[in-house]
C-alpha cells in the first residue's frame, strides 16, 4: 500500500458521522478536507504563486475522532501520515481512477497550528493594513 504525508490548512470543520456495520453495530468515522499548498514560482513582480491541492481524507481512529473532534476546525494547519489506495470506477459511462486516503494504525495526525491563530503571513497582512503614524500626530515635544 502507498503512502501519503499532508501538511496543510483545513478547508470545514471535520465532520463526524456514525455508520452501520454488517453485523449491525455502528461506529464513527471522521472525514476531513486538507488543503496543500504547492510552490509554483513567482509573478513578474516576484510576488510567490501557489497552486492549491485539496485532498478527502478519513479515519475510523477512535482516538483520531476525539482529536478532530476538539481541533479539527475550518483554517486548522495539520501534518498527516495515512496510507492511499486507487479503484477505477464508472460513471455515465467513464472510466476513472479515484484515490482514498486514510489514516489507519500506522498512520498520524498532527495539530501545527489551532484554527484561531493567525500565520506570519496573516500577521504581517494584516500589520501593512492598518494605518501607519502620521507625522502630524506626533509629539514635538518628546524629551527624547
Amino acid at each position: 500500500m502507498a503512502s501519503f504525508d499532508i501538511t496543510g490548512h483545513l478547508g470545514q470543520d471535520a465532520v463526524i458521522r456514525e455508520i452501520g456495520r454488517a453485523n449491525g453495530s455502528t461506529t464513527e468515522v471522521a472525514f476531513i478536507s486538507i488543503a496543500s499548498n504547492d510552490y509554483a514560482g513567482a509573478d513578474r513582480q516576484g510576488k510567490p504563486i501557489y497552486n492549491v491541492n485539496w485532498y478527502d481524507v478519513a479515519t475510523f481512529r477512535k482516538d483520531l475522532i476525539s482529536f478532530l473532534k476538539k481541533h479539527g476546525k475550518k483554517g486548522a494547519m495539520l501534518q498527516i501520515r495515512g496510507d492511499m489506495d486507487s479503484e477505477r470506477v464508472q460513471a455515465d459511462g467513464k472510466y476513472f481512477s479515484v484515490t482514498r486516503f486514510r489514516v489507519g494504525q500506522t498512520g498520524f495526525m498532527t495539530l501545527l497550528r489551532p484554527a484561531s491563530e493567525k500565520s506570519a503571513d496573516e500577521r504581517q497582512s494584516s500589520a501593512e493594513q492598518r494605518p501607519a503614524f502620521a507625522s502630524d500626530t506626533l509629539d514635538d515635544n518628546i524629551p527624547f
